[in-house]
């Protein structure tokens, strides 16, 4: 799964980018993500999971991000769901994870998110 999804005035009238970068493998993939505003842009959030960054820092300097937040992705292809869950020890949880399944939800409409 390699994807990017602009939501246009999605979250209070701002901009959602939604990336998810992992295999599509069976079984239940796991990792960390970041939510967080562009550097050279604040009216962009982002929510990024790129499997291949073991680190919450790295993801938000690979993809330029000032953190709002993050946790922990586990995807599951064969249920088409994507379980959020925990904060990062660095910055936290994002301030709305219910915001953060119903981007997700509405960049993947056929995957449901579950915070767990």
């Amino acid at each position: 799964m390699n994807v990017r999804v602009q939501l246009n005035k999605f979250l209070g009238g701002k901009d959602v980018v939604v990336i998810v970068k992992c295999a599509d493998v069976p079984g239940v993939l796991r990792g960390k993500y970041v939510v967080g505003r562009h550097q050279t842009n604040e009216d962009i959030v982002a929510i990024v999971f790129d499997a291949e960054m073991s680190f919450h820092p790295a993801i938000a300097r690979k993809y330029r991000l000032v953190p709002l937040g993050g946790g922990y992705f586990a995807v599951d292809h064969k249920s088409a769901s994507i379980h959020i869950s925990g904060k990062s020890e660095r910055f936290g949880a994002e301030p709305n994870r219910g915001a953060t399944g119903q981007a997700l939800e509405a960049a993947l409409p056929t995957y449901r998110a579950v915070i767990d």
